[in-house]
């Protein structure tokens, strides 16, 4: 960054500190609203009590378990919510902004106490009866405020347990050493195959997420072993929920941060719907010089929801979540430090659409009906200025899913709780990829470039499942749950089946015993299943999860956790002619060129670990988390042996301390740190000779990166202007500069090995106004 660029933030610094205090001399209130919904049966719970801890403020619900909290103080606050048949549960970290009313769901789950006897539980903490072990629940406003998060929901989840923080590009998603494709995201029951901007075919993961977080209500992320609900994927789950727009009046928020220039508007449909829309578009054009961007990605996105009530047992709901981007990148030959010898052009199109309609069934239970359309485009052209200049890969992908899912859900006193679910997709793919020319190859020393590709592919393919699952109350101190899930995969011509189990032992009042086991299987990417004929003989990869752990929650604001795993892998794709190669070491690099080759099926690889998390909820002004872990990865290719997983990192951790001196104040750090990613060092002399990277088989993955870490801080300073709120904040990433390594490559320029960089110190700033 430019000395000019750095004074510019500096300076807007030290204006947000010295905002005057006069422009807070006006009280202003704002409201909370939201549902009272039995966790069990979805029922509305009517005539719950909902009151704001330290203020004579409250309301009952009503009949459809709606409430309405009026003239509530500007701030960040905790409700308690109760009936004298549920248990009271703490909701925190809701914060009234004058601009709407905050929207709160607020899920109560029956127990048979005296009044006397109910207890307080923090409900972030509460999760439900058949998530035993690895589940983690995050509210809006601790993505928010996260540093370093930048209001991505899938860069904070980077923070929790078994969740390797070593790249600062991209928000990946890599749970327990599984590569970024084995996560499975859904947002309000609708799943998204890939959330991101600039997202890698093929993967899950991306540079920045194209959701807004001021839609999201909270984020559940599941790390491992999770109940048949959930398939298709074999390492975790992140399950984002959206708050309803405001059913009252008709507001609108703009919001200008790194993600780009945002408007959020909201209102009521008639009387019984909701209506909730943002758009957002990149900036980076207008800052480029600055920051000194030779390549400007170019993003713009946008979100839709809309809810509507038919009766008071029906209620229907729309998504669509859209996001385009662009980015060329062109080789700078004048700049050593510039590794790359390849143009790039790369533009994509994702969009999702959702419809669903739930029903309650009575006191019993209730069902949702969903049907959902998914559409991404892929456009990327490379040419080799040290080949002529050449174009050596193009390709333009369509890939799509169809997909109907029928879900429901029922409680019985004395047969316990089920759940059950069929879905059928409809998998729609449109290949026109060419390398022409081939790939060089870095497993060899031979000069000739090989795996030509040429694919021009048309088809559809269907893919079928059906899950049931009982949870069971053994005791008063014990729930077991039991599942299965069953998958046809149509294009690999396989039927797969996959038990599940978890049990919740209760050994004390606020201690807890938790143990789950599972089995699941996710087909390999259309891409490679496509890209030779071989590959169409692929399995559905195979992963097992063997989880337990103790939970410990001494006060309402207090959870502590360890928890130690074991997965095992089979039926991985490896590479059929580079002995040493498995597609699980991929998955976090730019594309999937050079990955065009023929693969077995017959990959092994296990992981295993210790990881230990705490986490206390804003209380008397402070919050934090802290989590740590120790694991190893390992994975085996063609030739059987067991070698260091790429996303192996034998020791993890991260530290989120916040404080917050008033309502109009609050500063946050967060510290991370990582063992350095394995990499396999070029093979000499034969390397410099070729000036080219050749992989010294002999040492896959025997060398590691320096040691990953970085501290963040943000400022946040709110106020009101007139008739706006407004929220300014500052934040510093990488504080003291760290030169922290992306990955090790070949700079052709300097004939010798080189380094990616991550990102460096960087201040950005960013103001949400409220209208």
């Amino acid at each position: 960054m430019s000395p000019g660029a750095r004074f510019s933030f500096a300076a807007a610094l030290l204006s947000l500190a010295l905002l005057p205090s006069a422009s807070l001399s006006q009280p202003r209130t704002g409201g909370i609203v939201g549902r009272v919904l039995d966790r069990g049966t979805r029922q509305p719970v009517g005539q719950a009590t909902v009151q704001i801890e330290g203020l004579a403020i409250g309301a009952a619900s009503d009949e459809a378990g709606r409430f309405a909290l009026k003239g509530v103080p500007v701030g960040t606050h905790r409700l308690r919510a109760w009936r004298l048949d549920y248990p009271a549960v703490l909701v925190s970290d809701v914060t009234v902004t004058p601009g709407r009313d905050s929207d709160v769901l607020i899920e109560l789950m029956p127990e048979a106490l005296p009044q006397a006897e109910v207890t307080v539980q923090a409900e972030a903490f509460a999760k439900a009866r058949d998530q035993a072990t690895s589940s983690y629940t995050m509210s809006y406003d601790e993505i928010r405020r996260s540093p370093g998060a930048i209001g991505d929901v899938l860069r904070l989840i980077q923070s929790l347990p078994g969740v390797v923080t070593t790249n600062d590009q991209r928000n990946d998603i890599v749970a327990r050493g599984g590569s970024p494709s084995e996560n499975l995201i859904r947002v309000d029951g609708i799943e998204v195959p890939t959330l991101n901007h600039f997202a890698t075919q093929g993967t899950t993961g991306g540079p920045i997420s194209m959701l807004n977080n001021e839609l999201v209500r909270d984020a559940e992320f599941l790390a491992g072993g999770f109940p048949a609900e959930y398939g298709e994927r074999l390492s975790s789950v992140m399950d984002v929920r959206l708050r309803e727009g405001n059913r009252e009046r008709w507001v609108s928020e703009t919001d200008i941060g790194v993600a780009g220039l945002g408007q959020v508007i909201e209102g009521p449909l008639g009387k019984r719907g909701s209506l909730l829309a943002t758009i957002r578009t990149s900036y980076y054009d207008l800052v480029a010089e600055a920051f000194g961007l030779t390549a400007v990605p170019y993003a713009t996105n946008g979100q839709l929801k809309l809810t509507f009530d038919a009766t008071n047992r029906d209620q229907f709901g729309f998504l669509n979540i859209t996001g385009r981007d662009n980015i060329s990148i062109r080789t700078d030959f004048s700049d050593l430090e510039d590794t790359f010898t390849w143009d790039l052009d790369s533009q994509g199109w994702r969009m999702v659409n959702g419809a669903t309609w739930q029903r309650l069934f009575g006191t019993w239970g209730w069902g949702t009906l969903s049907a959902s359309d998914a559409y991404g485009r892929y456009e990327q052209s490379i040419r080799d200025n040290n080949y002529g200049g050449v174009e050596i890969f193009r390709n333009q992908s369509d890939e799509g899913e169809t997909t109907v899912r029928y879900d429901l859900s029922a409680r019985s006193r004395h047969a316990g709780d089920w759940k059950s679910g069929v879905s059928l997709k409809r998998l729609r793919n449109r290949f026109s990829i060419e390398q022409p020319y081939g790939a060089e190859n870095p497993f060899s020393t031979d000069t000739a470039r090989v795996d030509r590709v040429s694919i021009a592919l048309d088809e559809a393919t269907l893919q079928a499942a059906a899950y049931v699952q009982w949870t069971q109350a053994i005791t008063p101190s014990i729930d077991l749950t039991l599942g299965a899930r069953g998958t046809r995969f149509g294009d690999l011509d396989a039927t797969t089946f996959d038990p599940r189990a978890s049990l919740q032992v209760q050994l004390a009042t606020a201690l807890d015993l938790n143990l789950s086991y599972g089995r699941y299987h996710q087909a390999p990417s259309t891409v490679f299943l496509k890209s030779v004929p071989e590959n169409a003989s692929l399995p559905p990869i195979a992963s097992e999860h063997f989880v337990a752990g103790l939970s410990y929650v001494p006060t309402q604001d207090l959870k502590l956790t360890l928890e130690g795993y074991r997965k095992t892998y089979r039926g991985y794709p490896v590479a059929r002619d580079y002995p040493t190669f498995s597609l699980a070491n991929s998955g976090d690099v730019y594309g999937v060129n050079g990955l065009l080759f023929p693969m077995l099926g017959i990959g092994e690889g296990r992981a295993h670990g210790l990881e230990f998390y705490a986490q206390r909820k804003l209380s008397r002004g402070f919050y934090g988390q802290l989590s740590y872990g120790v694991q190893r990865v390992e994975h085996s290719a063609r030739d059987g042996v067991f070698r260091r997983g790429g996303f192996d990192a034998p020791h993890t951790g991260t530290l989120i301390v916040g404080y917050q001196p008033s309502q109009s104040w609050e500063l946050s750090s967060r510290f991370s740190y990582s063992r350095g990613r394995p990499f396999t060092p070029p093979l000499e002399p034969a390397s410099t000779q070729q000036n080219r990277y050749i992989y010294d088989l002999a040492r896959v993955n025997a060398e590691r990166a320096p040691d990953y870490h970085r501290l963040d801080m943000r400022f946040d300073r709110r106020f009101t202007l007139g008739r706006t709120y407004t929220t300014l904040w500052f934040e510093v990433q990488n504080v003291y500069d760290r030169e922290n390594i992306f990955l090790y490559t070949w700079n052709a320029k300097l004939r010798a090995l080189d380094t990616v960089p991550q990102i460096t110190f960087l201040p950005v700033m960013g103001v949400n106004i409220e209208f």
